[in-house]
């Protein structure tokens, strides 16, 4: 199956030692991805980043939305997954 574009990042949050939050994240109805899975993000600049996902989930939210945040094992700054990158797998 060829890669699609699961979303465009909004913005994104660091968790210390577990990696980076993409928002919005996963819509409803995209293929499903577990724990593991590879995908690639393709920054604004051009460049691209393969990593995998690190964790799926609310993160503290009551009730699903229409999306699932994504955490990807990134660490360092923010700024490595800037607002406009898509998410791709």
């Amino acid at each position: 199956m060829p890669p699609a574009r699961l979303f465009v990042v909004r913005d994104v949050f660091s968790i210390a030692g577990r990696g980076l939050v993409l928002t919005p994240g996963i819509p409803a109805g995209a293929p499903a991805l577990k724990l593991g899975d590879a995908i690639e993000i393709r920054r604004p600049d051009g460049t691209t980043v393969s990593t995998k996902v690190g964790g799926l989930g609310l993160f503290g939210r009551a009730l699903p939305t229409d999306s699932v945040p994504l955490l990807v094992p990134i660490t360092g700054a923010k700024s490595q997954v800037p607002p406009g990158s898509e998410v791709w797998a």
